[in-house]
Parts: C-alpha cells; sequence; structure tokens
C-alpha cells in the first residue's frame, strides 16, 4: 500500500502530499505516479483521484465492482493478464 492506517509512521509532509492526491490534485498526481513509478492503483469508485488518474493517458481500468475500481498503466496491463515469457539465461 501506499498509504495505510499508521499516519504516524508518514510525517506531516507527505500525509499533506496524500491530502492533495486523494482531492485529484492533477500536478500531485503525476509527481507521484513519476516518482514512485506507479504501474497500477487500487481506488474507491468515487474518489476524486480515480477521476483525475482515468484522464491521463496511458491508463485504463482492469477490474470495476462496486467497492474498489483498479486502474493499470497500459504497458503494465499486459502482465496481468498473465505470466512474461521467460527470458533464456546467458
Amino acid at each position: 500500500p501506499f498509504v495505510d492506517g499508521r499516519a504516524e509512521l508518514y510525517g506531516n509532509d507527505f500525509l499533506d502530499r496524500y491530502g492533495r492526491i486523494d482531492a485529484g490534485d492533477p500536478t500531485e498526481i503525476d509527481r507521484t505516479l513519476r516518482q514512485w513509478d506507479i504501474a497500477w492503483a487500487l481506488l474507491d469508485p468515487g474518489s476524486l483521484a480515480l477521476a483525475t488518474l482515468e484522464k491521463r493517458p496511458g491508463w485504463q481500468r482492469l477490474h470495476v465492482d462496486g467497492e474498489a475500481v483498479v486502474v493499470v498503466r497500459d504497458d503494465a496491463a499486459r502482465c496481468a493478464e498473465g505470466p512474461l515469457p521467460m527470458k533464456p539465461g546467458p
């Protein structure tokens, strides 16, 4: 998880950043996606972060139900379809 319930471990700056992500701030979302090389996310169907992320090119829904939406980067979606073939060793 990017953030869990242990707020005291993250510090105020990180939690402020998370608040901006949760509010759907496109600049903060883009910065975070790049910094952490995030390839997928599990979000609440009504979240502002989801609404912002789905407007980004290169992202698609992988799963939707009443509780959550899973979105993945296009380059990561093929990995969700099954294991990648093994490369032969040297």
